[in-house]
């Protein structure tokens, strides 16, 4: 890399800048998702109202939990079933 950045004007090889553009949106997108972080909790608390906002979120936590379970078990039965079948046979 280093070896074709003398013939270009500068001395400034592409792949150089690239990084630099893409180390500059990375920066920008880190700002932006750490201003972004809490915001959709506090329009859900401003709109629940701050009695209510615990039990909504234990529910919706545990509605996660139950939906990670069920994808849990539908990608292993499949891998499950390809060992029964192969124990079965010893």
């Amino acid at each position: 890399m280093f070896h074709y950045a003398k013939s270009y004007p500068g001395g400034v090889s592409p792949l150089f800048s690239l990084f630099v553009w893409i180390l500059i949106a990375k920066c920008i997108r880190g700002v932006g998702e750490t201003l972004i972080s809490g915001a959709d909790t506090a329009w859900i608390v401003d709109e629940v109202g701050e009695q209510h906002v615990g039990r909504l979120f234990l529910e919706g936590k545990r509605l996660s939990l139950r939906a990670s379970l069920v994808t849990a078990a539908v990608l292993l039965l499949p891998i499950l079933a390809v060992f029964g079948r192969t124990l079965r046979k010893r």
